[in-house]
């Protein structure tokens, strides 16, 4: 091929010269160029650089030379571009530095800046085009346009400083944190513009992170976390202002350590990471005690654990156990636990801070004392179940414990007998003692009985002289009679007002027995009154 930058290739003629054959120096240069040099004629190239070549994305100049300029340059930058070389008329003259989109041959484009010196005469149309990547330039600039806007618009305040302190910068946050406008911190020393001693060589010496207290133009203390790093020239500052979120943490600190229900944060492994006073009391955790650090079921799974109706809860059953492995929370459930000063009860809530994290979230347990409300709900249960003379099951419990009794499966042992039990001459004594002498006659009657009959009997008041026991445990006729025998022998020990006897009804109830607990305390309050005509008469 022809040495494209030979004159007859760009202007024929004596006259037309423009370029001397003898510089082939000039011609190493432009082949080694970094930046893309290309030569064109009447508006197409005849000859292109190496480097030119990679710019437009080419393998040869091959693929290049003989094309219109035009289809290297996008039309939005080929326009003004034209304008611009309008301007340049004399040989040897150059353009301005011009920004152009190069299309590539692979269809991209990329930013360039081309400067183009005339070759030719008025009348030839022949330039030498220098181009130069700028598309890395125009990154940089775009992310330090980036980083200015972000400086401009953090919320932390941003500050350089000289190696010796005094103030270079300030951003808007700054300004907004210390109250002091750009103007007015310039050309300060960091010390006044923060209102404290602050000392970037040291903050950077000691691990570039440091938690101080500085004072805004007002007068306000700030907590402050400042990160320092270094600059060529001095510092550069990010302070935080952490008061609004101290102050915040305060106040949840205050709340938390003087709620009267107990809280427990733990990690993922069940690790105390924080428990409020309440929760140490409630615990049960000896005065000074610091329970953070220690594992939570680690620490509890020696005491026994129930559920509300006292059944124990194996330590690898434990509820919250379960919400840390499966993220499924708890709501208001009554557990119990041993104590020294005997069961307490708790009501308690457990939950993942990050419920959709299970096995990898903290944990949060909630819980109250509920142990004097557990004891006080027992005793209204008790007193509403109770007789409140003789502490007896009194004719509501009797009449659901014969019910519960009779509801039994076929396998279990159901209800043997109903006695119906009538205190003899008790309205005597009250006439001739007083009410409160019956009053101890009917308590010393209920204990006697209490103390006579077997464990799993039932001993109720139905009111008034009258007292029903439920034989629930298999007995023989002949165990009915020797039970009735022993509680006429109990009742006549004299009490203070001397024997206190008693006429004892007894109805024996077989498994096809098929009689409501009406009708078997009817039978036996028959069978009662058969025995007090006539002693030791049965109804079967």
């Amino acid at each position: 091929m022809s040495d494209p930058l030979h004159p007859s290739m760009l202007a024929p003629g004596a006259d037309g010269k423009l370029l001397r054959s003898g510089e082939h120096w000039y011609r190493q240069l432009v082949e080694q160029s970094p930046d893309g040099i290309c030569v064109t004629a009447a508006g197409r190239v005849i000859y292109v650089n190496a480097a030119g070549v990679r710019l437009m994305g080419a393998d040869t100049s091959a693929e290049l030379v003989g094309r219109p300029i035009s289809d290297f340059v996008t039309a939005e930058s080929l326009v003004p571009m034209l304008a611009d070389l309008a301007g340049v008329v004399n040989r040897g003259d150059c353009s301005p530095h011009l920004p152009a989109e190069m299309k590539r041959s692979d269809g991209t484009t990329l930013a360039v800046e081309v400067v183009a010196v005339k070759l030719g005469s008025d009348d030839t149309d022949a330039w030498q085009i220098i181009t130069r990547d700028v598309s890395v330039r125009h990154a940089a600039e775009a992310a330090l346009r980036n980083q200015a806007a972000l400086v401009n618009h953090v919320s932390d305040a941003i500050i350089g400083t000289t190696a010796d302190g005094t103030v270079t910068s300030w951003n808007p946050a700054a300004e907004a944190i210390y109250g002091r406008c750009a103007a007015d911190a310039v050309g300060l020393p960091i010390a006044v513009a923060v209102g404290a001693d602050l000392r970037p060589a040291l903050i950077v010496a000691s691990g570039g992170v440091a938690q101080a207290q500085h004072c805004s133009a007002d007068g306000h203390i700030l907590d402050v976390r400042v990160s320092a790093a270094t600059m060529a020239e001095g510092y550069v500052l990010v302070c935080c202002d952490l008061t609004a979120l101290h102050r915040a943490e305060q106040h949840f600190e205050a709340v938390v350590t003087s709620m009267i229900e107990g809280l427990i944060v733990t990690d993922k492994d069940g690790t105390i990471k924080s428990i409020n006073p309440a929760g140490l009391r409630i615990l049960g955790a000896p005065e000074g005690a610091n329970l953070v650090g220690v594992n939570f079921f680690e620490a509890t799974e020696k005491r026994p654990f129930y559920d509300e109706n006292g059944v124990n809860i194996a330590p690898e059953d434990r509820p919250a156990l379960a919400v840390l492995r499966t993220g499924v929370s708890f709501d208001n459930l009554v557990y119990g636990w041993d104590r020294p000063q005997g069961r307490g009860w708790i009501l308690s809530s457990c939950r993942l801070l990050d419920p959709d994290k299970p096995g990898r979230s903290h944990m949060l347990i909630t819980f109250t004392d509920v142990t004097a409300q557990r004891a006080e709900a027992e005793e209204m249960k008790f007193l509403a179940t109770h007789d409140g003379l003789t502490s007896l099951p009194n004719r509501a419990a009797v009449l659901l414990r014969i019910n519960d009794a009779l509801s039994g499966d076929s396998g279990d042992v159901r209800l043997r007998a109903v006695l119906f039990i009538d205190v003899d001459h008790l309205k005597t004594t009250n006439d001739t003692h007083g009410h409160e002498a019956g009053d101890h006659v009917l308590r010393t009657t209920a204990e006697r009985l209490r103390r006579t009959v077997a464990p799993d009997d039932v001993v109720g008041r139905w009111g008034g002289d009258e007292f029903v026991v439920l034989v629930c445990r298999a007995a023989t006729s002949a165990d009915l009679d020797d039970l009735v025998n022993r509680l006429h022998a109990a009742l006549a020990v004299p009490a203070a007002q001397g024997p206190i006897g008693a006429s004892i009804g007894v109805v024996e109830v077989g498994r096809s027995d098929r009689r409501t607990a009406d009708q078997l305390l009817r039978d036996a309050d028959q069978a009662m009154y058969e025995a007090k005509r006539t002693r030791g008469r049965r109804s079967r």
